[in-house]
């Protein structure tokens, strides 16, 4: 016969959250691994307290709550849900008592976050590396009548009078098959990230690179670019070109983002002796929350149609992404959006 202690030891033993309740939501047993999660000290604290006020701190049970489902069907039931921070997969059962009557239920919880997040690693890879191929081949097949309409326009356009009605439906055909053409050139782009010349490069240099790079941009737009470096900041082992490209894009995007007379902060500073970080400040117009997590995504774009081709930001995170680095955006409608680039230092 297992004695009780035998099996609160083994529960205890378990690194998923167990915590069964009776039909009142009152809390009958949690084990060490679900107190250590809701940061509870003594599992006995919680003894006969309602399982939404401990968890949730909640005057009235959840809304998404399993185990009301699995009370009225007496099924086992699943959810996912995010919690502090953590990606939860539930499993909610039933315990019958000897008149075949549910007395209680058992909530079994798995923290899934890593596992979520390489799933949707491997869907990203897998759908990147399917619209590069595809960008690569339309590229190409694009290009050669793209660049007859705009050859042959140009040459009609030279043999007529700029009082003629048809100069300016000729200036409209080139002004759209150059959007075109840049459009077909992000693709081209777009399929050749690969990083083939790395060495160990000033950090700084690379910075200052690339804001000589737009100063074109910041003189239409009246932008200043103000730069704060750390001290001794190491060199890191990358591809100086298309690391250049990646914060060209980044910039870019933040001074499209930014009214006339705008300020585009940029920091660098060394982190931990482990990495460098690089963060681009812009006080723009921000990104809604609901985008963030589709601005990385190839031809996603909130500009206005013939603004952009939603590729200059793809291309900067498969850039970084392929040198070990990382990227990531904090945004606030209405006040800016700071990017972020982490580079690994190695001895």
């Amino acid at each position: 016969m297992i004695k009780k202690s035998q099996l609160i030891a083994s529960f205890n033993g378990i690194t998923d959250l167990i915590l069964i309740i009776d039909l009142d939501y009152n809390i009958v047993f949690a084990n060490s691994a679900f107190c250590d999660f809701y940061g509870i000290k003594d599992s006995r604290e919680i003894i006969g307290r309602k399982c939404y006020s401990t968890c949730h701190e909640m005057l009235e049970r959840c809304d998404f709550c399993p185990a009301r489902k699995t009370m009225k069907s007496g099924e086992i039931v699943t959810i996912e849900k995010t919690l502090r921070g953590e990606i939860l997969k539930y499993w909610t059962y039933p315990v019958y008592s000897g008149n075949n009557v549910i007395e209680n239920i058992v909530s079994y919880s798995r923290i899934i976050t890593v596992q979520k997040k390489m799933e949707w690693e491997l869907v990203r890879s897998e759908k990147l590396k399917g619209i590069g191929q595809l960008a690569a081949g339309a590229a190409h097949e694009i290009n050669n009548p793209l660049c007859s309409i705009l050859g042959f326009s140009e040459l009609i356009q030279e043999s007529i009078s700029k009082t003629d009605k048809s100069y300016k439906f000729l200036n409209d055909i080139i002004e759209s098959t150059l959007q075109a053409k840049r459009i077909v050139d992000g693709l081209l782009e777009y399929s050749r990230q690969t990083i083939s010349r790395t060495r160990y490069f000033s950090i700084s240099e690379i910075i200052t690179k690339t804001i000589d790079l737009t100063k074109y941009q910041q003189r239409i737009k009246n932008i200043s670019v103000k730069l704060k470096k750390g001290n001794n900041l190491p060199k890191v082992k990358i591809d100086m070109q298309k690391t250049v490209q990646a914060f060209l894009n980044i910039i870019l995007n933040g001074i499209d983002a930014s009214g006339v007379g705008g300020t585009i902060f940029i920091s660098a500073q060394w982190h931990g002796k482990d990495y460098v970080s690089v963060k681009f400040q812009d006080c723009g117009c921000g990104i809604p929350q609901e985008n963030i997590s589709n601005i990385f995504d190839p031809f996603f774009t909130t500009k206005d149609v013939g603004k952009g081709t939603g590729l200059g930001l793809s291309i900067a995170q498969s850039i970084i992404e392929q040198q070990n680095g990382k990227i990531r955006v904090e945004s606030e409608l209405g006040k800016g959006s700071t990017f972020e680039v982490l580079f690994p230092v190695k001895d």
